[in-house]
């Protein structure tokens, strides 16, 4: 039974995500977004993409700009990993704005925690028409394809990519326990500048890329049929 028709609807959560990550509860309205897009719940999204949703929120608050699909998604694809089924994020080829961790998470599978309002009238999991913010239980279509046509995007957004596209690349892997905290993101950020200002002197080192074309979200069972974000 779908949670959220249960008198008490929940979700787990991978224990990994609170401790490592930082990923505090409620989650944003951008990684609820993410869920949505996906269309998977929580647990279904390998921690290590995790790690690239919530880098890129820390990322976004440190350049002072709001996250959205649209530029989250001209950078990063879904693709759905081995045979447990876990949905995973990549950067898209010649799009990488952070590297993943070089080691996969490691015994996070056992350790998870149920997440349930204590109030059964709760808004905290679904809207006042009893929909879910996301999936809460894992579903049977995630999406395997996002793209984003640039052009339907805000004007704010277009600028906030070319400005991602310039700054070097961000280095998610590190042995220090403050890597997707603000402050360690910020460190890793400015790190990454003086390498790339050190290697890199000439401005013609970083190239303008083309985009993709449409939001358009495809499911793995329905690879013909497609959802628009409209923006």
């Amino acid at each position: 039974m779908n949670s959220a028709e249960a008198s008490n609807p929940f979700f787990y959560l991978y224990d990994t995500l609170h401790s490592k990550l930082g990923i505090k509860l409620p989650f944003t309205h951008f990684e609820r977004s993410v869920l949505r897009a996906l269309n998977v719940a929580p647990t279904q999204l390998h921690p290590n993409s995790w790690a690239f949703v919530r880098a890129f929120e820390l990322l976004c608050e440190d350049l002072g700009k709001a996250p959205t699909l649209g530029v989250f998604f001209w950078f990063f694809t879904p693709r759905k990993t081995d045979r447990v089924g876990w949905t995973s994020l990549s950067n898209r080829p010649k799009r990488t704005l952070l590297r993943p961790f070089l080691e996969s998470y490691k015994a996070f599978k056992n350790r998870f925690f149920r997440v349930a309002p204590s109030d059964p009238t709760s808004r905290l999991l679904i809207d006042r028409d009893r929909r879910q913010y996301f999936p809460l239980q894992w579903t049977r279509q995630p999406a395997v394809s996002i793209t984003v046509d640039v052009e339907n995007l805000e004007r704010w957004e277009r600028a906030f990519i070319a400005e991602l596209k310039e700054l070097p690349i961000i280095d998610l892997d590190d042995d220090d326990d403050d890597g997707c905290t603000s402050q360690g993101l910020h460190r890793k950020k400015v790190i990454s500048e003086i390498i790339a200002e050190n290697e890199h002197a000439s401005a013609d080192t970083f190239k303008r890329r083309k985009c993709v074309s449409g939001i358009e979200i495809f499911t793995s069972t329905s690879p013909s049929s497609a959802d628009t974000f409209k923006r």
